[in-house]
């Protein structure tokens, strides 16, 4: 079963979190039925104007997520240094 709607996920991270880069998924449940039922989310590779088989692959439930280390005091002053010139 496809789904035609979209849906926008943002995802944030705390200035304490720790650096990180996994795979993860986004699971949709509806917990309400017996038993609950849940889809696996998936995201289109491909444009909207890109035919459809034009990729290998055109769509995956397998996302990355990329949390860069804290930036240092230090090189914060930098970068704020570096806007204001």
């Amino acid at each position: 079963m496809v789904l035609k709607d979209e849906v926008s996920l943002k995802l944030s991270a705390t200035a304490a979190a720790k650096a990180v880069s996994q795979p993860f998924r986004v699971l949709a449940v509806a917990p309400d039925l017996d038993p609950p039922a849940v889809r696996v989310a998936v995201a289109n590779l491909k444009g909207q104007s890109t035919a459809a088989g034009d990729l290998l692959i055109n769509q995956t439930d397998k996302l990355w997520l990329t949390v860069p280390p804290a930036k240092s005091k230090a090189e914060e002053k930098s970068a704020d240094q570096t806007k204001k010139e």
